[in-house]
């Protein structure tokens, strides 16, 4: 899927229009009007979802399509649960302890059970 997003380049600050694949995990392209060669790779916390929001804001506003634009997004918000759910079952399998005790000042005393069998 390609993905249309906003660059602005790293020497005279102008916005470039430039399209990616879903899965580049860096940038490569040349300024429209300085020619300048900016790369570089992407933030970590730029997700397939955050990508495929970006195609839906593209499409609706740039291309003034709603369905799809629709369609994109809830597609993006299937990406970010999605990876919501593996992150925090990646901790869970992570964390192999079946009780943490915290203690909150002197006189209260809380047992927390996680994730475990008692």
């Amino acid at each position: 899927m390609k993905i249309p997003i906003t660059i602005y380049c790293s020497l005279c600050k102008r916005e470039n229009t430039i399209t990616i694949q879903l899965h580049d995990p860096s940038l490569d392209f040349t300024c429209s009007s300085c020619g300048e060669r900016n790369e570089g790779p992407f933030d970590l916390g730029f997700t397939v979802g955050d990508r495929i929001l970006s195609r839906a804001h593209h499409e609706l506003y740039k291309k003034h399509d709603p369905t799809i634009s629709i369609i994109f997004s809830a597609m993006a918000m299937e990406c970010e649960v999605s990876w919501l759910h593996h992150k925090w079952e990646g901790i869970k399998g992570f964390v192999n302890f079946t009780q943490i005790k915290w203690a909150m000042g002197s006189k209260l005393n809380y047992t927390l059970y996680v994730y475990g069998e008692m």
